[in-house]
């Protein structure tokens, strides 16, 4: 049976979206597990003055009153202002996802901007409004499907008169990035472009904007007792690191669900089948993606410890009672629980970083990105991936996740599959749903997902 965080009477509407509103016009951006490479175990087989208006503040100190939409975490149900300049969308927390419709929006004031005065924008636009604390790099990405074609404005201290917008900081028309941009106010248009002819391609689309500051934890609630947590940080374990964890209360409803996949799959494809709002890459796996070690899942034994013919420490659990390190021998079940994880290698045991098994192997002395599971004292699971191998983060060694393992309040915690197979996936929290950087694509962006042998999903 399917839980959902939200309730029972929450319907998820999805759009079959292309990755981007690729096929009109290109005036783009300038504008603007693994066992080859962790282990063996995986051979990788408008009006001019309303932008100043402040209506769009949300006041939430009555209980009474619904808060402000957000498509990512717990704020999905709130209420989503109109997307005009004098009730734009504002973003209570960020990252922001949205669904929404050009074609529905409210304003159709802007032809122009200043930043791009050849690129028409006649279409209607939707108006978003976002407050940073902290400077800090943006990012936003919008997909829709052809013949639609929506484009991203950056915006501060906006005017629009005569049908030009002014303050537009830049623009792109799928994959908008902003670096070292200071603390404020700041404005987000999705607008419907036009051709020569004039025709304009409005519609549906989606839509996901962040803001990523150095050496701040950005939180955001899923559920009771669930949080996605991401960090950036230019110098941790003496590297440049993206991090995110999911810290979850296993005793908090939360439908824990280990999961072999049919052949190989991406973490994605698989947490949308299940109808997960969460999920993170787990065991090794060998060609074809033979799974190499112990996955279990609702009392069924799918297979067993198989990456060092030896014991390997593996996480287990039964509904209602807290996950619980163990070390499982190759080849047999643990008849104890109804789900498990195996893992390798252990990485904290009783409080203290302790690799284990370890070598000189470039596996556990280079920086990789990595994927890990942890406990901490009060029982809380934590799901941890540190991206690698791309401008998103250096990656780790395996002492040094450890330590970092440590730091985060881990009393046990062993290594799953990572390189290229790190993946953490979150619901409608970015395009996709994928929200670390998995490398395989080699780009610091959120769509090189590899295909997997198994992963442990949240429903």
């Amino acid at each position: 049976m399917i839980r959902s965080p939200w309730g029972a009477s929450v319907v998820i509407l999805a759009l079959a979206l292309a990755p981007g509103c690729e096929g009109v016009h290109d005036d783009d951006d300038d504008d603007s597990g693994d066992g080859a490479d962790d282990d063996a175990a995986d051979d990788d087989s408008g009006d001019d003055d309303a932008a100043d208006d402040d209506s769009g503040d949300d006041d939430s100190g009555d209980d009474d009153t619904p808060p402000p939409y957000n498509g990512c975490g717990v704020n999905r149900d709130g209420v989503r202002a109109a997307g005009s300049w004098d009730d734009p969308i504002v973003a209570p927390y960020l990252p922001f996802f949205d669904r929404n419709d050009t074609a529905m929006g409210p304003e159709d004031a802007i032809d122009f901007y200043d930043c791009a005065p050849d690129v028409g924008e006649s279409g209607p636009e939707v108006i978003y409004r976002f407050v940073t604390t902290e400077a800090g790099d943006f990012r936003a990405e919008v997909a829709c499907d052809d013949p639609v074609d929506v484009d991203l404005h950056l915006l501060q201290d906006p005017q629009v008169s005569g049908g030009v917008a002014s303050g537009c900081i830049d623009r792109a028309h799928i994959v908008l990035e902003v670096d070292d941009l200071p603390a404020g106010e700041y404005w987000l248009v999705a607008d419907s472009w036009n051709d020569d002819g004039g025709t304009e391609y409005d519609g549906p689309y989606e839509l996901a904007f962040e803001w990523v500051g150095d050496e701040v934890w950005t939180d955001v609630s899923l559920a009771p007792g669930i949080t996605w947590s991401r960090l950036r940080d230019p110098d941790l374990q003496g590297g440049d690191q993206t991090v995110n964890l999911l810290s979850i209360d296993p005793l908090g409803g939360v439908d824990l669900q280990p999961a072999l996949h049919d052949g190989c799959q991406t973490v994605p494809e698989v947490a949308a089948e299940l109808g997960a709002y969460a999920g993170i890459n787990a065991g090794f796996f060998a060609g074809g993606c033979a799974p190499l070690d112990l996955i279990k899942a609702d009392g069924e034994l799918l297979a067993t410890n198989a990456v060092t013919g030896s014991a390997q420490r593996t996480l287990g659990w039964t509904p209602g009672a807290l996950p619980a390190f163990a070390w499982i021998d190759a080849g047999v079940d643990w008849p104890e629980v109804t789900d498990a994880i195996g893992a390798h290698p252990s990485l904290v045991t009783g409080g203290l970083a302790a690799v284990e098994p370890s070598s000189g192997d470039g596996f556990y002395t280079s920086r990789h990105p990595r994927s890990a599971m942890a406990l901490t004292g009060d029982g809380t699971l934590l799901l941890v991936t540190v991206d690698g191998r791309t401008a998103a983060g250096d990656g780790m060694t395996t002492d040094q996740l450890a330590a970092f393992l440590v730091d985060l309040g881990a009393v046990d915690a062993a290594n799953l599959d990572g390189g290229g197979s790190t993946t953490l996936v979150v619901e409608d929290c970015w395009i996709g749903g994928v929200v670390n950087s998995p490398s395989d694509n080699g780009a610091p962006d959120h769509h090189g997902a590899r295909s997997v042998a198994d992963g442990l999903y949240l429903r």
